[in-house]
C-alpha cells in the first residue's frame, strides 16, 4: 500500500485530543472520540492491505499476524514493564495488585473484557485514574479485530460484491447493538468488540468502496470539510454525560470516513493541512504517544492529586519525548527484517510475555507487594473494614434475596429493622453488634444495591440509572418489616447519590433530574424531584401507621476517591498516614436536596433523625479519620469503624427517647 502522509495527519488529530481529554486540560471535553478515528483508521488501512493481498493471492496469516507483533507487541510491552518499578515506589497494595491483574490481561489481548468486568462504573468513573492501563482497552479491541478479521476476509475471497454485503450486514447488526445495548449496558458496549466493531467496520466498507468513488478536488475538500465538523462538534460538544458509543459514535466515525474519502483521488487545501510536517511526524509516533501518554499522568497525578496545570504541562512534553525515544529505538528498528530476523523478534516477545507473566503473576499472589511500605494497612486498626456479613446478607440485581430470607443478627427476638440501600450495611451490623452488648434483641437486615426509595416509581433515568426492580424490592421488604416484630426501623438511603449522581465533582441540579413514575411517565426537574420527595414521604407514612418508630440518618460525606488510596502516603518511604477531610461547606452543598426533602418529612410526619455532620463535622471540616482509623471502607460507604460511631449515636437517641 502506497504511503499516505495524510493518513498520519488524521492519526495526529485521534491522538492530540485523547492527551488532552485525559490530562487536566479540559477544553477538549469530547477528546475520548480520537479512540473512534483510530478505529475507523485501522479498520481502512488493514483491511486496504488484506483484500489487496488476497487480489494477488500472496496473502499469509503467519506474515499479517507477525507484521502485528513486530508493530504492536515490543513497545507495548516495554511500557508495561517500564511502569512496573515505577509505580512500585508510589501504589499501595491493593492498587499495585489491580495494575498486575490488568497487565496479565492486557498480555492475552483482553484488557477490554477485564476492564469491562473489573470496573462497573465504567470509563467516565473517577477510579479509572487508579487504573495505569485501562488504556489498552482499545488495543485489545484492535487485536481482537486484527485475529477475526483476515479469517473472515480469507473465506470471502476476491468478490468485492460479496465483499460488499458480508461486511455492510456485519457492520449494520454492530451499529443496532451498539445503539440498542448502550443505554442498558452502557458499560459493557463501551468496552467490547461486538459493539465496537462497527466503528472498525466502516473503515473496512471504506477500503471496499473507495475505488469505485472518483472525486475532483472541490468535491474532495468539501467532503472532508464535513467530516472535520463532524469530529470537531464530537470532540468539544461531547462530554463524559455523553451516551457512548451509541449513535452518537457516528459523528467521529463518519467524520473520519469523509475526511479518508475526501483525501483519497485529489489534492485539496484540507489534504494539504493533514500532510504537513508536525501533523506527520505526531502521526507517526501516535501508537508510542498513545501507550505511553496514560501511565506518565497516572504517575504524575497520583503524587498531585490537584492535577496544577504546571504538572499536566511536564506530563504532556514528557509523553511527547518518551514516546518519540519509544517510537526512535523501539517501533522502528523492530519493523527491519534485515536488523531483526523473524526469529529474534518471536524470541524477544516470547521472553517479554514470559518476563510480564512472571512478574505480575507473583505480584497477584503476593497482595501487591505490601512489604515494600515502611507504612501498612496492619499498622492501623480498622484500615477501612467493611462487614463480615455484607456478602451474606446484603442484596442486588433482579435475582435479590426475599425479604423474608433477610439476615437477622445475633438474637430471633427482633426489635429494629435497618431499611436501605449498601450505605446501611455496616451500620445494620454495628447496630446489631451493640444491641447484643446491652441485651436488647436483634436486628433484621434489609439492604440492596442502587436502589432508592422506589415506593411511587419505576427507576430514575439520571443523573445515575437506577433498577425496575427496585421498586418490587421496596414493596416486598416494607411489607415484611410490617408484618414482623421490630418496633424501630432505620432508614438509610444514598439520597445524594440519587439525585446528584454518584461523582461529586459534577454538581447536578434539581433539573437534571429524571424518573419514571409508575405509569411509565418520564418526569424531569421539578415534577421530578416531587415525585421522588413524595414517594420517600409515603413509604415512611405506611411505616408510620402501623405504628413503627422511624429513624432517619443524614446523608454520609463522600469523597472523589476510595478512602483507602487517599491514605496511604505517597511514596514507600513515608512513615505517616495523611488527614482525610473535606470542606463541610462542600458536604452541605452537595446534600441541599435531601435536606430539603428530610425537613419536610419532619413537617408531616413524626420521625427521629440523626445528624452525622454533627457526629463527624465541626464549623469547616468534615474528618474523614479519627485516632488513626478511617470512617469509610471506600469512597462513600462507612467503615465497622465510622458505622459504629453512627450506631451508638442511633442508640443514645433511641435510649433517651
Amino acid at each position: 500500500m502506497t504511503y499516505r502522509p495524510e493518513i498520519d495527519g488524521l492519526r495526529a488529530l485521534a491522538i492530540l485530543p485523547v492527551l488532552f481529554f485525559h490530562s487536566s486540560i479540559s477544553f477538549m471535553p469530547g477528546g475520548f472520540v480520537g479512540v473512534d478515528i483510530f478505529f475507523v483508521i485501522s479498520g481502512f488501512l488493514i483491511s486496504s492491505i488484506i483484500f489487496a493481498e488476497i487480489n494477488k493471492g500472496s496473502f499469509s496469516f503467519y506474515n499479517f499476524w507477525l507484521r502485528r507483533v513486530r508493530r504492536l507487541l515490543p513497545a507495548s510491552m516495554a511500557m508495561v514493564l517500564t511502569f512496573i518499578p515505577l509505580f512500585a515506589f508510589i501504589f499501595p497494595p491493593h492498587i499495585f495488585e489491580d495494575f498486575f491483574n490488568s497487565a496479565i490481561a492486557n498480555t492475552f489481548f483482553a484488557s477490554n473484557i477485564w476492564f469491562w468486568r473489573d470496573n462497573p462504573g465504567g470509563y467516565f468513573n473517577p477510579e479509572v485514574e487508579l487504573k495505569p492501563l485501562l488504556h489498552t482497552w482499545s488495543l485489545s479491541v484492535e487485536e481482537q479485530f486484527y485475529f477475526l478479521f483476515p479469517f473472515l476476509a480469507f473465506v470471502i475471497g476476491k468478490s468485492n460484491r460479496l465483499r460488499l454485503i458480508i461486511f455492510l450486514s456485519l457492520t449494520f447488526v454492530s451499529l443496532l447493538l451498539s445503539i440498542y445495548l448502550t443505554p442498558a449496558f452502557g458499560v459493557a458496549s463501551f468496552y467490547l468488540l461486538p459493539t465496537r466493531g462497527w466503528e472498525l467496520g466502516l473503515g473496512v466498507l471504506l477500503a471496499i468502496i473507495l475505488k469505485k468513488i472518483r472525486l475532483n478536488s472541490f468535491s474532495g475538500a468539501l467532503i472532508s470539510l464535513f467530516g472535520l465538523a463532524l469530529i470537531t462538534y464530537s470532540i468539544f460538544f461531547f462530554d463524559d454525560e455523553t451516551i457512548f458509543p451509541y449513535y452518537n459514535a457516528l459523528y467521529p466515525c463518519l467524520g473520519s470516513v469523509f475526511l479518508i474519502l475526501g483525501f483519497s483521488n485529489n489534492e485539496n487545501a484540507i489534504k494539504t493541512f493533514f500532510s504537513n510536517f508536525v501533523f506527520v511526524f505526531i502521526g507517526k509516533i501516535s501508537y508510542s504517544l498513545y501507550l505511553w501518554h496514560w501511565p506518565i499522568f497516572i504517575f504524575f497525578f497520583w503524587i498531585f492529586p490537584e492535577k496544577p496545570l504546571s504538572i499536566s504541562f511536564l506530563a504532556i512534553i514528557l509523553s511527547f519525548l518518551i514516546s518519540f525515544l519509544s517510537y526512535r529505538f523501539i517501533e522502528n528498528p523492530l519493523r527491519n527484517k534485515d536488523k531483526f530476523p523473524t526469529k529474534k523478534i518471536l524470541y524477544l516477545v516470547i521472553l517479554l510475555t514470559l518476563l510480564i507473566l512472571g512478574i505480575s503473576s507473583i505480584g497477584k499472589l503476593k497482595d501487591g507487594f505490601p512489604e515494600r511500605y515502611i507504612f501498612s494497612e496492619n499498622t492501623v486498626p480498622n484500615f477501612g473494614k467493611s462487614s463480615p456479613m455484607r456478602l451474606k446478607c446484603h442484596t442486588e440485581g433482579p435475582n435479590y434475596l426475599n425479604p423474608i430470607e433477610s439476615c437477622v443478627y445475633f438474637d430471633e427476638d427482633v426489635n429494629l429493622s435497618v431499611f436501605g440501600d449498601s450505605h446501611s450495611v455496616e451500620v445494620a451490623y454495628t447496630l446489631a453488634e451493640n444491641l447484643l452488648l446491652i441485651s436488647q434483641g436483634g436486628l433484621n437486615h434489609l439492604t440492596i444495591s442502587g436502589c432508592p426509595p422506589a415506593h411511587d416509581f419505576l427507576k430514575i433515568i439520571k443523573p445515575i440509572a437506577t433498577n425496575t426492580f427496585c421498586h418490587s424490592w421496596i414493596i416486598e421488604s416494607l411489607d415484611h418489616i410490617l408484618k414482623s416484630k421490630s418496633q424501630t426501623v432505620i432508614i438509610n438511603f444514598r439520597h445524594n447519590g440519587y439525585l446528584k449522581g454518584v461523582d461529586i465533582e459534577k454538581d447536578f441540579s434539581q433539573e437534571d433530574l429524571t424518573i419514571i413514575d409508575k405509569d411509565s411517565n418520564i418526569l424531569r426537574g421539578d415534577s421530578a424531584f416531587n415525585l421522588y420527595k413524595s414517594s420517600f414521604l409515603n413509604l415512611i407514612n405506611v411505616l408510620r401507621k402501623n405504628g413503627k418508630r422511624i429513624v432517619l440518618i443524614e446523608p454520609f460525606p463522600e469523597l472523589d476517591l476510595p478512602i483507602n488510596e487517599i491514605a496511604f502516603p505517597k511514596s514507600i518511604f513515608s512513615t505517616k498516614m495523611p488527614e482525610i477531610y473535606i470542606e463541610k461547606e462542600d458536604y452541605l452543598k452537595r446534600s441541599n436536596l435531601t435536606f430539603q426533602i428530610i425537613e419536610e418529612i419532619k413537617k408531616n410526619v413524626e420521625v427521629d433523625v440523626i445528624k452525622i455532620s454533627d457526629i463527624f463535622c465541626d464549623d469547616k471540616l468534615c474528618k474523614l479519620k479519627i485516632d488513626g482509623n478511617l470512617l469509610y471502607f471506600d469512597d462513600n460507604h462507612l467503615s465497622l469503624y465510622g458505622a459504629d460511631i453512627v450506631s451508638k449515636k442511633i442508640l443514645n437517641e433511641l435510649i433517651a427517647k
